[in-house]
């Protein structure tokens, strides 16, 4: 799979950093000399300012929300600025205003020691969406990060692009189960116990209210669909709803749900 994918290509890094390309996407011919001069000031985690191309299969959705809903870095500093950095304190305050919004940037815009791998691990595989997400506020909640005020990597997006073939083909996993373990991640996972340290109460409960909201949104989604039985073996892959009552009981309404809806055919 994908991520599994992106954890071999770690592995076998051999370099000091690590600076992923994709498929779909560019950089500019300067790209890494403008990074690298980023990091010899001391900085570990770095990206570039954002950049998305939309070529004319995008559709209007997309546009709208490339272009006016997602949450960059730069809307947060002075833009005649050369760069910023955000300290992990900055990143908790604008990860719990943003939750599960990618607004640090997609992977071929990071740029980040390979060192820090010890520190915060690979890449989560029960994620197929919010992966980047997840992991760039891992880094950042060890190290922060410093935005170049630069476009110097593009994103590509297109209708074939696997932002959007992922949203077609697992929208119940993307839309309310991968949403709902990022919010459980960020309250348990020990992996950001420097994030959940800097946390506020108020913030906890917000994140905990979301994680609500989402499961809550599953179930009624469930309730809507004509074929669920395929639900019940996708829920399974992911051990943290095992993990607590709440938790428990989301699974049990779930499967509730499910057989429900089967014997209702």
């Amino acid at each position: 799979g994908l991520v599994e994918n992106w954890n071999v290509t770690l592995n076998y890094a051999s370099g000091e950093y690590i600076k992923w390309v994709f498929q779909d996407d560019w950089i500019e011919t300067n790209a890494i000399e403008e990074f690298v001069k980023v990091a010899k000031k001391g900085y570990d985690f770095i990206i570039s300012k954002r950049s998305f191309i939309l070529d004319e299969t995008a559709t209007i959705e997309d546009k709208l929300y490339y272009f006016k809903k997602v949450q960059t870095l730069e809307h947060y500093f002075n833009q005649d600025a050369v760069g910023s950095y955000f300290s992990a304190s900055k990143i908790k305050d604008i990860v719990i205003s943003n939750i599960a919004l990618n607004f640090i940037a997609e992977p071929s815009l990071i740029f980040f020691k390979k060192s820090l791998i010890l520190k915060v691990g690979l890449y989560d595989n029960l994620f197929h969406q919010i992966c980047d997400l997840e992991y760039n506020v891992r880094l950042a909640s060890e190290v922060g990060v410093y935005v170049i005020n630069k476009p110097l990597c593009h994103f590509a997006i297109h209708a074939n692009s696997t932002t959007n073939s992922n949203m077609r083909q697992k929208y119940f996993q993307l839309r309310f189960v991968e949403q709902a373990y990022y919010a459980y991640k960020l309250l348990n996972d020990k992996r950001f116990k420097t994030l959940q340290k800097l946390m506020l109460l108020k913030q906890k409960l917000k994140l905990k209210l979301y994680y609500k909201y989402r499961i809550h949104e599953a179930n009624r989604y469930l309730e809507k669909q004509s074929n669920v039985a395929h639900f019940k073996d996708s829920l399974l892959n992911y051990p943290f709803l095992k993990h607590s009552l709440l938790d428990k009981m989301f699974l049990g309404l779930v499967f509730i749900s499910i057989d429900m809806l089967k014997s209702r055919r």
